[in-house]
């Protein structure tokens, strides 16, 4: 595994003269982003850290850690819109009811996702707001998923309320699996005393506490941060493997968790 730090701003002459000197090539007046691995940023560390800019870290897995693991956890899946109706958070109460005013964090789903007509190509996607929501063309899941085990609930287009034939929505709400979160970080909700983890890319290497008995699932933890939550979507290695050969997903998007 490699960590893969990168800075983004609109450059002046000085940090571009300085990013020049380890190889990064920027333009002065020039808004972009630069990449580099850890192992270069211990030198660029003092320096850069007193720099006003936008940071990013991404992981680089190589094949064999990829294929070796067990489980995987999946990120970054692209978003397509936003749940119906989004004027002041309606869908909530469509879906789950309510949720908890101070965290954010949603009750069980008690109804159907309501979406704007999907124009997307994508055979896959999330929802803004609902990032662990997982919705797939309907014609790859009768054909590929539902035969790993995973269930499926029906979509709804809005405004009509009729059903959307080209999607479905992956449930996975009986699906779920305890990660090991022993030295993660966390914030602790002083209404519902739910728990959200650090989102950070590299705190979803937990190994999961046991071995779970299904091929997509998601995590009973949440993940997040101030009124944003959301739980970490798990896969087998078959399950992966369906979802990067049906174009569904792209290999980057899933990360190895480690054997308990």
């Amino acid at each position: 595994m490699k960590k893969i730090l990168g800075l983004g701003n609109r450059w002046s002459e000085e940090q571009k003269s300085f990013l020049a000197k380890y190889g990064l090539q920027v333009a002065a007046g020039e808004t972009s982003w630069v990449q580099f691995k850890e192992s270069v940023h211990s030198s660029l560390k003092k320096e850069t850290d007193t720099w006003d800019v936008m940071r990013g870290v991404r992981l680089s897995f190589t094949a064999s850690e990829l294929k070796s693991a067990n489980f995987l956890a999946m990120t970054g899946l692209y978003s397509n819109g936003y749940p119906m109706p989004d004027d002041d958070f309606g869908y909530v109460r469509e879906v789950y009811g309510d949720n908890c005013p101070s965290c954010g964090i949603p009750g069980k789903q008690i109804g159907p996702f309501s979406i704007r007509r999907p124009k997307t190509k994508r055979k896959a996607f999330t929802l803004e707001w609902v990032h662990d929501e997982i919705f797939v063309r309907r014609e790859v899941y009768e054909s590929q998923i539902r035969q790993l085990g995973v269930a499926s609930r029906e979509v709804l287009l809005y405004p009509s309320r009729g059903i959307c034939e080209e999607f479905v929505q992956l449930d996975l709400s009986a699906n779920l699996v305890d990660i090991n979160t022993t030295g993660l970080k966390f914030e602790e909700c002083p209404t519902c005393n739910e728990r959200k983890y650090s989102p950070k890319l590299e705190d979803f290497l937990q190994p999961i506490t046991q071995e779970p008995a299904f091929e997509i699932g998601r995590s009973v933890q949440y993940f997040g941060s101030g009124h944003g939550s959301f739980r970490l979507n798990i896969f087998s290695q078959k399950a992966k493997q369906v979802f990067v050969e049906n174009r569904l997903a792209l290999p980057r998007f899933f990360h190895p968790i480690l054997n308990s």
